[in-house]
């Protein structure tokens, strides 16, 4: 079992793993760049594990799925503009 908050533990991971971030936010501007709209951070959680899962060697690369509404909120907070088109959920642990 792992320890503290599930915001506890995103807020370790997104310090550990600024990458993560960057590869979200950089698949998320291209997502609008190219016209489109609504967006589910889901898919680019998606997308990036993919993407990532290619370079890494078997089994040294994980993405935890709790983490991708504390992502969608960075996202929003880092860029306001990008708030009519991502949905937040209510957050249903600390």
């Amino acid at each position: 079992m792992q320890n503290g908050t599930i915001q506890a533990r995103f807020q370790q991971f997104h310090m550990d793993n600024p990458d993560v971030f960057e590869t979200l936010e950089r698949l998320a501007a291209e997502w609008f760049s190219a016209g489109m709209r609504k967006l589910g951070v889901k898919m680019l959680w998606e997308t990036m594990r993919w993407e990532r899962s290619k370079l890494a060697a078997p089994g040294t690369f994980a993405l935890n799925d709790a983490y991708t509404s504390r992502y969608a909120r960075e996202l929003v907070n880092r860029h306001p503009e990008w708030a009519p088109y991502i949905e937040l959920r209510e957050l249903r642990a600390a």
